[in-house]
């Protein structure tokens, strides 16, 4: 790569957009693993008590994992769709 191009691609503001979007998702992320963390731990504890899992509970984990995924493809540059 010669130093035009570096310079292009350092320049390039959508580039720069991306990356500040990645670091708001990446921030965003980290506390949506927390509150799967929670739910996991939630789900737990109401299986243990009733013998099943809460089913409420596990639609809304189905579309949280749905989002982790959009959001991991949006990071690793897999996806060029915001997480919204």
């Amino acid at each position: 790569m010669d130093k035009a191009a570096l310079k292009s691609n350092v320049t390039n503001t959508n580039q720069w957009t991306r990356i500040l979007y990645m670091l708001l998702f990446g921030i965003i992320l980290y506390f949506v693993i927390m509150v799967l963390g929670l739910v996991v731990v939630v789900q737990a504890i109401l299986a243990l008590a009733t013998g099943n899992p809460n089913t409420d509970i596990r639609n809304f984990s189905v579309e949280l994992v749905k989002y982790l995924r959009q959001t991991a493809e949006f990071l690793t540059y897999n996806s060029e769709v915001k997480p919204y």
